[in-house]
């Protein structure tokens, strides 16, 4: 019998979020869903900050 992996997919919307992002993608990441995989969207809406920057920093090195 086959295991079912089941996703669930949370979408994050970002601008203008640099001094928040890290935080709240931490706390996101912390919530635990018995036998649930996270997969976790940021959608940056052209942001004046360096809130992208940040993103495209942390998605090598930080697996959420």
């Amino acid at each position: 019998m086959r295991k079912i992996i089941k996703t669930i997919s949370i979408l994050i919307p970002c601008y203008n979020e640099e001094k928040n992002i890290i935080e709240i993608l931490t706390k996101v990441n912390q919530v635990k869903i018995n036998n649930i995989k996270k997969e976790i969207i940021v959608i940056d809406d052209c942001s004046k900050d360096k809130s992208l920057k940040i993103l495209k920093k942390i998605r090598n090195y930080i697996a959420f």
